[in-house]
């Protein structure tokens, strides 16, 4: 028990720095993008973190088979390469007692997965739909910048303001241009605010104490309002609540429907977590080298065998989806062959033969 607690702690250790990086990654690339989002008016400021956050829960169970398989493939590697496995089987941990000792572990992880596939992660595509939603309300105002020109409507509107309150609640000096009527509108405004009719859900951007120039540069009819307040309508932004997507169902709403999308979804919140359970004996017999070889030679072939197997689970995602497939058969082949990958695996490394291929390459080199 001792051997395995130490094989243990070393691919735990490895997987949480290898899952922390791949979250950084996945925390950055999507900050970045949401923050171009926040400054173009598509997403309201103070909605950024709570997107972010509920994003990154949504995404967690897509990265952690990733972190698992390649902290297993560098943990094994690094002990062939040191030749602790030759210790540790010296020790009496004998081959089919690693194997059940890392599928045991992979069963530990996979539970864990299971719980983020099945129910935290449907959660969170909810909680971000809801966000998206609120984020239409208030990415108007929110989307304006103090001192920035800032477009809306596909460029009809430009707005500009000097500044803005700290509460953001009001605009300062306001400039507002519109091209969507007969007759170009050039309004100015010492204040301005955001008001959304509550029957209608139509939301208006009020300017306070202006004035209004409507006709084209030049011409001799343009029209000049002193105005107490000058409502501009922002019909084409009017937020309604979207469809909820397939991937926001509850898994009990999955289980209850019969729709070939729904079958694909529930396989595929199925298929992550028996990933896991799969990739962890997988890498630790795609980790195996000799000393001589180093640690990471395997990490390139891990990888591309981990692409090969997810992109499977995705066509075959993608074929129950479009009723290509039957449900009843779906991913499950892509898994019954993983399985028969990892037994082919193991049965030639105890047996000590060589795979096909290897021998094919030596005879051709005329090796015995």
């Amino acid at each position: 028990m001792i051997l395995e607690r130490y094989i243990y702690r070393e691919v735990l250790q490895t997987f949480f720095a290898v899952f922390g990086v791949l979250v950084l990654i996945f925390v950055s690339n999507r900050f970045v993008k949401y923050l171009a989002d926040a400054a173009t008016g598509e997403l309201a400021n103070d909605l950024l973190l709570e997107l972010l956050a509920a994003k990154l829960a949504a995404n967690l169970i897509l990265i952690m088979p990733l972190a698992y398989f390649v902290s297993v493939l560098m943990t094994f590697g690094r002990l062939y390469s040191d030749s602790e496995i030759t210790a540790l089987v010296a020790g009496g941990l004998s081959p089919a007692r690693l194997m059940w000792s890392m599928a045991g572990l992979s069963l530990a992880v996979a539970l864990a997965g299971s719980v983020l596939s099945v129910y935290i992660a449907p959660e969170a595509q909810a909680l971000g739909a809801r966000i998206e939603d609120r984020s239409k309300e208030d990415a108007e105002i929110s989307g304006v910048v103090g001192g920035r020109f800032s477009e809306f409507g596909g460029g009809r509107r430009v707005f500009f303001a000097e500044r803005i309150s700290r509460d953001r609640s009001e605009l300062q000096n306001v400039f507002v241009h519109r091209s969507d009527s007969s007759r170009p509108v050039l309004v100015a405004a010492e204040s301005g605010y955001q008001f959304v009719d509550p029957a209608t859900r139509d939301r208006f951007m009020v300017l306070v104490n202006g004035h209004s120039y409507e006709g084209t540069a030049g011409d001799a009819d343009i029209a000049i309002t002193r105005f107490r307040e000058y409502g501009v309508r922002m019909e084409d932004n009017t937020a309604t609540p979207g469809e909820r997507r397939i991937n926001a169902w509850s898994t009990l709403e999955l289980l209850a429907a019969d729709g070939a999308e729904a079958q694909a979804e529930l396989q595929w919140r199925l298929s992550l977590p028996l990933s896991i359970l799969l990739l962890g004996p997988l890498g630790m017999l795609v980790a195996r080298t000799s000393p001589r070889q180093g640690r990471f030679s395997r990490l390139f072939y891990g990888i591309l065998v981990y692409f090969v197997y997810n992109n499977l689970m995705g066509v075959g995602r993608e074929l129950v989806r479009r009723g290509d497939l039957d449900p009843v058969v779906g991913m499950w082949p892509v898994h019954l062959l993983m399985v028969a990958t990892v037994l082919v695996m193991y049965h030639l490394q105890v047996s000590g033969r060589r795979p096909l291929w290897q021998r094919l390459r030596d005879r051709r080199r005329g090796a015995p």
